[in-house]
């Protein structure tokens, strides 16, 4: 199938231009010139809806009027305006696909070369450009992943509601990175004004399709009772054998790395141009023991199983450097950094560049990514967990300052999360933030969920730490951190959580304690916000539980990471 795509207005000129636009307020205005195109837009239309069986096209039984639809989202006159051209009545799926498409169409506009501008960049703002533009491109896949898929069928009923949810929240996740990053280094002109058209139509079709999706009964989340295994012992069997094909099922790859020589290659990211790429096969990876110093990027479309001797023996340190003519940005000075899907890594660690303030040791971007017995060892913001559904057991993470960042899904259950103190003389910027959680619309399904762990400072700093450590701020609108059955040391401000800026983010922020444990989980001090709750009854918590809030009984069966699917402690 191809598509055809039809830019929307002319907003984004302004952005090749060497004197681009700074007001904000031409967001709206310009989203309004959508409206002198919107007979070419509905050309485009349906042209894209030919593909589907004229007779099918509103045989849903989904059909709602355009009003009804746009009344769901926060900004019902943009989406009338956008969507008019679908029809005053039409299936939900049909509206759902032209919003898509319309997000599609003006990501693909800001994504295109820009010499004039690419030319005008500093060398720093060049390598944020090249992270927004890779960032960028994932959204474009999902979306053009969503579009295709959506064309399959007849009624939004028959789509997988919650992959659904995650891949848009994916899409304003990755748009969100990018102009966090550009932010950072004062440059949000270069690219931040050309995004917030996209961004705001990738929300309007999330709430759409929240508010008219039909929600399947969850099942009861499971509790597994022992450990399970890393293969089946049929798998193991056959690796062992170093067999690649067994009665036409194909096995997989056996690949050791290690420093010594005594394995097929020395360095992880040689080891992983020996993976097949867009297979549903696994590769495996056996790291033996040793300091790799080396940056690592597990690649898209490459499903890699990673295992090592242990967090203390097999280690992953980056690359260090104290050339200040090498101009980087966290993106690009990460450790170890995970595109491909299904990623899942157990016995290894990661430390993160110990010259370059702000270089994550982990960087996840991979849906259905798992870690278990990790050790993962940083300062600033050292696990970087972009977007998507991830799950991290039994690890170790250690930090100062957002040690957890991102706006993925994620849950860290049964783990250590050790503060560090910052190196600093001001005792405003010696304040120890646990996570920085940046969920920027309501309906994205992400957020922040620590289960079952302890909070606790580095043992040879528990005297200058104590009660220095927040656990989280609203970093964006609609962060969301849950803190559920877990051991909260006296490194917690009996505060329990900060601002970020002024009151942004206090009032809409989800910041929930549940049933948590030791000195710093007194709740009787915490900040009156009404983003902040001390919650009692379990069944307000059930949906945050691994089960329900990763749909990890999916996807996390049989894979040799253990979890408890509900909740930690049975009552």
């Amino acid at each position: 199938m191809t598509l055809n795509y039809q830019r929307f207005g002319s907003y984004h000129n302004k952005m090749d231009s060497d004197n681009y636009s700074k007001e904000k307020e031409g967001m709206v205005l310009n989203i309004a010139i959508m409206v002198v195109s919107m007979i070419a837009i509905a050309m485009v239309t349906v042209s894209v809806v030919a593909h589907i069986d004229g007779s099918k096209q509103d045989a849903g039984k989904n059909v709602k009027t355009l009003l009804s639809v746009c009344t769901k989202t926060e900004e019902p006159e943009i989406c009338f305006r956008v969507l008019k051209h679908v029809g005053e009545t039409a299936t939900v799926l049909n509206y759902v696909k032209a919003a898509i498409n319309a997000t599609l169409t003006e990501l693909l506009f800001v994504i295109r070369p820009k010499p004039r501008l690419e030319r005008s960049l500093t060398l720093l703002q060049q390598e944020s450009y090249k992270d927004c533009l890779e960032l960028l491109s994932l959204g474009k896949e999902e979306l053009e992943s969503l579009y295709l898929m959506a064309n399959f069928y007849v009624d939004l009923s028959e789509l997988n509601l919650d992959d659904l949810l995650n891949s848009l929240s994916a899409v304003i996740s990755y748009q969100h990175a990018c102009t966090d990053e550009l932010i950072r280094i004062n440059s949000y002109g270069v690219l931040g004004y050309s995004l917030q058209v996209p961004i705001l139509l990738t929300r309007i079709a999330l709430a759409i399709v929240d508010n008219f999706s039909e929600r399947p009964n969850s099942r009861e989340p499971r509790r597994l009772e022992e450990f399970a295994r890393w293969f089946s012992e049929r798998e193991r069997k056959m690796i062992e054998s170093n067999q690649g094909d067994n009665g036409g099922e194909q096995w997989p790859i056996n690949v050791v790395v290690a420093q010594d020589g005594s394995g097929h290659f020395s360095t992880i990211a040689d080891s992983l141009n020996a993976c097949p790429k867009n297979k549903t096969i696994a590769c495996v990876i056996y790291v033996k023991r040793g300091k790799y110093e080396e940056r690592v990027v597990i690649p898209k479309g490459v499903k890699v199983f990673m295992y090592g001797d242990g967090p203390a023996h097999t280690i992953v340190s980056g690359t260090n450097t104290r050339d200040p003519r090498i101009v980087t940005t966290s993106f690009r000075a990460a450790t170890f950094v995970v595109m491909g899907k299904g990623f899942i890594c157990k016995d290894m660690g990661f430390t993160a560049p110990a010259d370059i303030t702000g270089a994550p040791a982990l960087l996840v971007l991979s849906d259905h990514a798992a870690f278990f017995n990790c050790k993962i060892d940083g300062n600033e913001g050292t696990l970087y967990a972009v977007a998507q559904r991830q799950f991290y057991r039994d690890c170790e993470i250690l930090g100062s300052v957002d040690i957890i960042k991102g706006d993925s899904a994620t849950v860290i259950q049964n783990s250590q999360i050790i503060l560090k103190p910052r190196n600093s003389s001001d005792l405003v910027l010696r304040r120890n933030v646990m996570s920085a959680q940046s969920r920027l619309d309501k309906y994205q399904t992400t957020g922040l969920v620590i289960q079952n762990c302890t909070i606790t400072a580095q043992k040879e700093s528990m005297n200058t730490l104590n009660a220095t450590t927040y656990l989280g701020s609203p970093y964006s609108e609609y962060s969301r951190t849950i803190i559920m059955e877990s051991f909260l040391g006296d490194v917690i401000h009996p505060k329990g959580w900060c601002k970020w800026s002024d009151n942004y983010g206090i009032e809409t922020a989800t910041f929930w304690e549940f049933d948590n444990r030791g000195p710093g989980a007194r709740t009787d001090k915490r900040v009156k916000w009404n983003g902040y709750s001390t919650i009692f009854e379990r069944n307000q918590m059930v949906s945050y539980t691994v089960g329900r809030f990763l749909q990890a009984d999916q996807w996390l069966l049989n894979r040799g990471i253990p979890y408890e699917s509900g909740f930690v402690v049975l009552k």
